[in-house]
């Protein structure tokens, strides 16, 4: 189903004509490919480039020598090349490069102190990417931040505004990884402002998102609750569920993103669905979907009083032409399928 979504929507929803132009021939470098967001970047990538001759270079970092095996469409024209290395430690590699997608990023935490260990490494990682990109006169630079930048919960229903990164979330003692995000975006708008070779600059604030695609070990609700249905386990839920969230396939995302890769400029933006559900709600309609062979499974409330508010405000993203068409029905149905055909 994976394919499948990518052929219909991708095939539909990017602009071909300008693919043609802002890609043919480009030079790509990918941190973070094995990630979430990165795999699902490489195959759309390899989509377009197997079907409309764009003859791209994707070099990807790991730090093993091995291509990572989560990439379902095949390398037609044999693309993709890759290099080892560690950018917490930083790296020699040069080779010019015309964008930069930098999906990196650990969010899996087992305590405040591993966060805060793995906060100050991803700031780390951030200053030898930028050496790497000056460097590799990089020319457009793509850097998945997080709406962790703003804090846990939202005041306002629309979510969080990009203005909204004041103190006092900026000092919530327990958001080390929101902080180094933060750190991190200053770090590269300081580069895109004194680097003439540096024409454009995204910064994407990632929300909630669901689908296919998740690492193995992850505190993402959406993921959990789905292989908690696969291996016929009732969802446990720690709070009353209470807390509301969006959830975006990332298709959306990176047909957006594609879209308007033509845009030579610093762009700060949200990026997540409008369409929130409380988490309680969430883990029924999971327990719940209807799936051939798999049986419906309870959803067990917590007692924890927890009523965050993550979403974000999509008005700057929606003025950049975003749009959100895979809905969450699908985005349950894609994830259930792929564990289970697994």
């Amino acid at each position: 189903m994976q394919k499948k979504l990518i052929k219909e929507y991708c095939s539909k929803y990017i602009n071909l004509r300008q693919i043609d132009k802002v890609l043919k021939n480009k030079k790509i470098l990918i941190a973070g490919a094995s990630g979430f967001l990165g795999q699902w970047l490489v195959n759309v990538l390899l989509f377009l480039n197997n079907n409309y001759n764009l003859n791209l270079r994707i070099t990807i970092i790991l730090r093993t020598n091995l291509k990572n095996n989560y990439y379902f469409y095949d390398d037609k024209y044999s693309s993709i090349s890759a290099f080892k290395a560690d950018l917490c430690k930083g790296t020699r590699y040069k080779s010019k490069f015309d964008f930069f997608f930098h999906m990196a990023g650990n969010t899996i935490f087992s305590d405040n102190t591993e966060e805060k260990k793995s906060a100050m490494s991803s700031v780390k990682i951030i200053k030898n990417s930028i050496k790497l990109a000056d460097i590799c006169s990089v020319e457009n630079f793509i850097f998945i931040s997080s709406g962790a930048v703003y804090g846990k919960n939202s005041k306002r229903k629309l979510g969080w505004k990009e203005k909204d990164t004041s103190e006092k979330n900026k000092n919530e003692k327990e958001n080390y990884y929101g902080k180094a995000k933060l750190k991190s975006e200053k770090m590269l708008i300081d580069y895109y402002n004194k680097r003439n070779n540096l024409k454009s600059l995204f910064i994407f604030r990632a929300f909630s998102f669901g689908g296919s695609g998740f690492r193995r070990k992850n505190y993402f609700a959406f993921d959990n609750f789905i292989k908690s249905r696969i291996t016929k386990k009732n969802i446990i839920l720690n709070s009353q569920g209470k807390s509301i969230r969006s959830f975006l396939h990332p298709i959306d995302f990176i047909i957006w993103l594609i879209n308007i890769l033509n845009k030579k400029k610093l762009i700060i933006s949200n990026v997540g669905s409008e369409n929130k559900i409380a988490i309680i709600k969430l883990a029924n309609l999971i327990a719940n979907k209807e799936h051939p062979g798999l049986r419906k499974v309870n959803v067990v409330i917590g007692h924890e009083k927890i009523e965050d508010n993550y979403v974000p405000d999509l008005k700057i993203a929606k003025s950049l032409g975003f749009r959100e068409r895979i809905s969450l029905d699908i985005q349950i149905k894609e994830a259930l399928l792929n564990f289970y055909q697994k």
